[in-house]
């Protein structure tokens, strides 16, 4: 008969008697402290250990002395709390920006455009110089790539753009094959 066995001590055991009590589990986090999860009984009716399942098995009661403490609705997951659980819809919230962060959308410019957080721009300069507006539609980033040898790229954003300390109207690309990466918080842009 296996009574009151801890489920590192079960491993020994081959089959369970009616009354067991088959799960009183320990779990050490430290060694100062100790987390109890109890469960009272944890077959109604026992049957073997190991790689055979009981006929029937069911929880009627489980303690924690972690419980929930809050459904969060942080979309930045900034808490890192344990007690914590995030919503769907703050889950989803933490996944588009985590997203939009990403360079996903790939554009080849040959004319005057516009550009959003996760744009990578190729731009070709060949036929003349070329102005690109940035437009604070999401957070993240924007590269733009100068895909040619001649004429220049001006980039603007409706705020102005954060570089070198301050703000200034436009940032120019006029290197060959050189490239700017802009960062956007949702409303102003920081050359990165």
């Amino acid at each position: 008969m296996a009574i009151n066995k801890r489920i590192s001590e079960l491993n020994s055991i081959t089959e369970a008697a009616g009354g067991d009590l088959l799960a009183v589990v320990d779990i050490s986090v430290s060694p100062d402290e100790t987390k109890n999860i109890e469960v009272s009984d944890l077959m109604a009716s026992p049957g073997p250990i190991g790689l055979s399942t009981p006929d029937q098995a069911e929880f009627t009661s489980v303690t924690m002395t972690n419980t929930v403490s809050e459904f969060s609705t942080d979309g930045t997951f900034a808490g890192d709390s344990d007690t914590a659980v995030p919503t769907e819809k703050a889950t989803k919230t933490y996944v588009d920006n985590a997203i939009n962060n990403t360079l996903r959308n790939v554009n080849h410019i040959s004319s005057d455009s516009t550009g959003v957080a996760g744009d990578l721009l190729l731009v070709d300069t060949t036929s003349g110089n070329i102005d690109i507006e940035l437009l604070a539609t999401y957070k993240g980033r924007i590269l733009v790539l100068k895909n040619g040898i001649d004429n220049d790229i001006n980039i603007t954003a409706p705020s102005g753009i954060l570089y070198d300390g301050g703000p200034v109207p436009s940032v120019t690309i006029s290197l060959a094959y050189s490239s700017k990466e802009f960062l956007c918080d949702g409303v102003d842009f920081w050359v990165i």
